[in-house]
């Protein structure tokens, strides 16, 4: 059994995987009543498994910060 994450609701490392991958095709509200957790985890589950997984695309870069 995985451990558990506080900060994303309790969900396993498995269930964020598969929040992440989506390879059902849910909707964000589908997985969140799935899991039992919120939408905002689950956008924040997929945000953060995102910039882990693609560190160097953080979005555009401001002028000031070149």
């Amino acid at each position: 059994m995985s451990k558990s994450h506080a900060r994303h609701g309790g969900l396993s490392q498995d269930q964020i995987r598969d929040i992440y991958t989506n390879k059902g095709g849910k909707t964000i509200r589908q997985m969140a009543i799935h899991y039992g957790v919120s939408e905002q985890v689950i956008n924040a589950v997929r945000r953060e498994q995102r910039q882990r997984r693609f560190p160097g695309k953080r979005g555009r870069i401001a002028l000031v910060n070149v």
